[in-house]
């Protein structure tokens, strides 16, 4: 079943927090890649980055606004779990959850409208 492309984008950002939750380690050296030089490595990360725009090409965007929007909602989400991870998000005004929904959402709004 193919979803939507908002919807493939909500997904992608549940999946990717998700991943980072459940292995933590794991997404700090995913996140150390370009770093080791290493091509093959650096290829494989790339798959991530050419999924997230392929989604976005999904809104008929310039291809200079395709890789803005990738790297912001790119951002969006890691700065959102480094948080997470170290600690902030505890306080009882709002889940962490209804945080992140908040987020994403922010980023689908505009995107909807196209």
């Amino acid at each position: 079943m193919q979803k939507n492309p908002v919807d493939a984008l909500r997904a992608y950002a549940e999946t990717y927090k998700s991943f980072a939750e459940e292995y933590a380690p794991v997404y700090e050296l995913i996140n150390m890649i370009r770093q080791s030089k290493n091509e093959e490595l650096i290829n494989l990360s790339n798959e991530n980055i050419r999924l997230l725009r392929r989604s976005l090409e999904n809104f008929n965007l310039e291809s200079e606004e395709i890789l803005h929007k990738s790297r912001m909602f790119r951002s969006e989400l890691h700065g959102f779990i480094t948080l997470s991870q170290l600690g902030y998000f505890q306080k009882d005004e709002a889940t962490k959850e209804e945080s992140f929904e908040y987020m994403v959402e922010q980023f689908l709004i505009p995107l909807e409208s196209k």
